[in-house]
């Protein structure tokens, strides 16, 4: 890759970046008026969302992030299936320990399998998927134009584009909204862009994705 295309991939990098960052922070700090708040997370996946397609169709370039076929759908889903059952357990036991033994805290029942449902449907829909539309599809995939794929963790192929994405996704929350929690999330964002690498295509860290987003749900709203 010559210099000018290298700039030019780091160039529309950056000003994507900028661009959605920018106008999701504009719209959350807006959402005492009625109407944004009452669309808020709507509004913010559509910008996820087309931002990088406008930059798909203005260079008349295929979205090669999404699966083509039922068998590599499939394939996508088992392999979140056999990530989750290894990560999760390992997780909640974790956690429980944390909770019990330092802030004498117990986990209490979940809620319904008809609202576990719902949650992970919403998750899946407006956050999960825009989010990883956005940082997995588009942005990991144009870093990994710039950095060589060098390093293999768990039997994937992994460059600076992983750990660079992860990275930007943890401070794009920040920008827009500071918590105590949210070098944290860099974590996670690993595992997003590990799945990414692992299946080619972001359905399977758009459906872990929104199974962490419940887990959450559950570790922050059911111990007392």
């Amino acid at each position: 890759m010559t210099l000018t295309s290298r700039q030019s991939i780091s160039r529309e990098v950056s000003l994507a970046c900028l661009v959605a960052i920018g106008l999701i922070s504009a719209v959350y700090h807006l959402k005492h008026i009625a109407f944004i708040a009452q669309y808020l997370t709507l509004i913010t996946a559509a910008i996820l969302l087309y931002v990088p397609i406008a930059i798909y169709f203005k260079r008349r370039e295929p979205f090669d992030f999404l699966d083509r076929s039922i068998p590599q759908s499939l394939r996508a889903i088992g392999i979140f299936l056999l990530f989750s059952f290894a990560v999760f357990p390992i997780l909640s036991l974790g956690n429980h320990v944390y909770q019990a033994w330092i802030w004498n805290l117990h986990f209490r029942a979940l809620p319904s399998a008809d609202t576990l449902v719902g949650l992970f449907l919403s998750q899946l829909l407006f956050i999960a998927l825009p989010e990883e539309f956005f940082f997995r599809g588009y942005v990991q995939a144009r870093l990994n134009q710039l950095y060589a794929k060098k390093w293999r963790i768990l039997g994937v192929t992994c460059g600076p584009a992983w750990l660079l994405t992860a990275l930007i996704f943890a401070v794009s929350h920040s920008v827009i909204t500071i918590r105590w929690w949210h070098i944290f999330i860099f974590f996670p964002a690993l595992a997003f862009g590990w799945l990414k690498e692992k299946t080619g295509t972001i359905l399977a860290p758009s459906l872990f994705h929104a199974a962490s987003n419940i887990f959450a749900y559950a570790v922050f709203s059911n111990h007392h």
